[in-house]
């Protein structure tokens, strides 16, 4: 035997007495042999490492932390977090759904533009229910039965509209969320040729989303 051959022999019986004496703390050597961790538990990279076969405890990919700004984490399979989901909020700050459609028909007598009690009691029910709300958009469409020439009908109709809108104002409803229409006599709802029906036709048309 050689120097060369016997110098080598004694490296090969050096290592593996190091390795049986490292197997009694348990994770220094692991079993694929791509990593190996010293006596303070930090990673050793040898020549044979496999970034395939790294194992987690020697792998450069650091470990995902939950924290918890992390909108995702925890995630289940109906895409919320492992707590109560909040319902839907809207812009507005109202949740989604509560601006549904409030609406009122206000009665007016023949000619005339002037509100009747029965029509003050509904506007004030209509904006008693629109107050529970953060903001409104408030559309008033202003109509009148066919008695009369158009031209006439379309003011008339405007004024009852203007009327809506004023009684709206000094109860303290913002302008900036009312619109005012009038349509005249073109869009009846009951027949026009009955007194009956001409009485359902004079109204003003109050709808809040």
């Amino acid at each position: 035997m050689n120097i060369l051959t016997a110098t080598k022999n004694t490296i090969l019986i050096f290592s593996l007495t190091f390795s049986l004496a490292q197997a009694d703390e348990p994770g220094y050597v692991l079993q694929n042999g791509s990593g190996v961790t010293d006596s303070s538990k930090q990673c050793v990279r040898t020549a044979a490492s496999n970034p395939e076969s790294v194992p987690a405890e020697c792998s450069d990919v650091p470990k995902a932390v939950a924290s918890d700004d992390d909108p995702v984490r925890m995630k289940t399979f109906d895409g919320c977090a492992n707590i109560q989901c909040a319902p839907a909020i809207s812009t507005d700050g109202q949740t989604q759904g509560s601006n549904e459609l409030i609406s009122a028909e206000i009665p007016f007598m023949f000619d005339r533009s002037d509100l009747t009690s029965q029509a003050t009691g509904k506007l004030d029910s209509f904006i008693s229910a629109i107050r529970q709300r953060v903001s409104n958009i408030i559309s008033i469409f202003g109509h009148t039965d066919s008695l009369g020439t158009d031209p006439y009908n379309d003011a008339l109709s405007e004024r009852r509209a203007n009327k809506v809108r004023d009684y709206l104002l000094n109860s303290g409803i913002p302008g900036r969320e009312i619109s005012v229409k009038g349509m005249g006599e073109g869009s009846p709802i009951a027949d026009n040729n009955t007194r009956s029906g001409r009485a359902k036709n004079r109204r003003v048309v109050i709808e809040a989303k």
